[in-house]
């Protein structure tokens, strides 16, 4: 599966309404917080078998490819062929490895892949002079008709829990938090604890794109946190320094996706310490 944020390996099944959709035509289909996605796997005579997933929102779409089998490195970029029916497309595609034992790559696309996926007889990826799949595509048309009532389900639920939530939002989300001043005059009373910024991952914080920010149409945000490393080398009492575009959910994302990072060893050997770091977020 893949990462609707755009920057993670693993799709995260946590719609908050989640739905059960049938498979079809040898897809199973997934609905996430901010799209829909489908996958299956492709047997090889011999050798593991190559996982195919496909996620779009409506508007993007991304396409991953992973197998025991390959050697690819995450983050890596890697420059690859797509043939599918008469479209043809080159660009630089970027590694991931899922479960630590799956590796491959996630490759973006515009809306007009999902058209080709729907209608072409196969898929033929090449790396160079190497073939990286040749993947029959029968039984895609059925299952991407599945996949756009999922998306068109999830932008209308997306949509209206927005509009639920707007209605709110004049209300503070905790009043009683410090202000800049009494956080100022907390911190002169005592001495200032020192702050690691200069922070090596064991596991990169993975956040996804809100889907308040999606449906306002935001394209990017950055938010920076402040938290307590844990000799574990996970992050506990995090806060949000600072977050803009505000009022987005960027922040409260920030701080879930930072419960689920690690931190290096060498890095949490320095707990308990603050640590300072910056979750970003971009669809460009």
């Amino acid at each position: 599966m893949i990462a609707a944020a755009f920057s993670s390996a693993v799709l995260a099944l946590a719609a908050s309404e989640q739905r059960d959709w049938p498979s079809a035509g040898g897809f199973d289909i997934f609905q996430m917080e901010d799209g829909c996605a489908l996958e299956t796997d492709y047997p090889i005579p011999g050798r593991s078998p190559v996982n195919l997933s496909v996620w779009s929102d409506g508007d993007k779409t991304m396409l991953a490819m992973t197998s025991m089998d390959w050697s690819a490195k995450d983050g890596e970029r890697y420059d690859l062929r797509f043939q599918i029916g008469g479209w043809a497309y080159t660009g630089r595609v970027r590694g991931i490895v899922t479960d630590y034992v799956n590796k491959g790559f996630v490759a973006n696309f515009e809306q007009e892949f999902l058209e080709a996926f729907a209608a072409a007889p196969s898929l033929f990826v090449t790396r160079d002079e190497s073939v990286v799949a040749n993947l029959s595509l029968q039984g895609t048309a059925a299952a991407t008709n599945v996949l756009r009532r999922c998306i068109t389900h999830v932008a209308r639920s997306n949509a209206a829990q927005a509009e639920r939530e707007r209605r709110f939002d004049y209300i503070a989300a905790d009043p009683f938090a410090a202000k800049p001043a009494e956080q100022a005059e907390a911190q002169s009373e005592g001495p200032r604890p020192t702050v690691i910024t200069n922070i090596s991952w064991a596991r990169q914080p993975r956040p996804e794109f809100p889907a308040r920010a999606l449906e306002r149409g935001t394209k990017s945000a950055s938010v920076t946190l402040q938290c307590v490393a844990q000799t574990s080398g996970s992050l506990a009492s995090c806060s949000i320094v600072s977050e803009s575009p505000a009022g987005e959910g960027f922040g409260r994302e920030a701080i879930r996706a930072a419960t689920q990072a690690r931190l290096s060893p060498e890095t949490a050997d320095q707990a308990p310490a603050t640590v300072r770091f910056v979750v970003s977020f971009s669809l460009l």
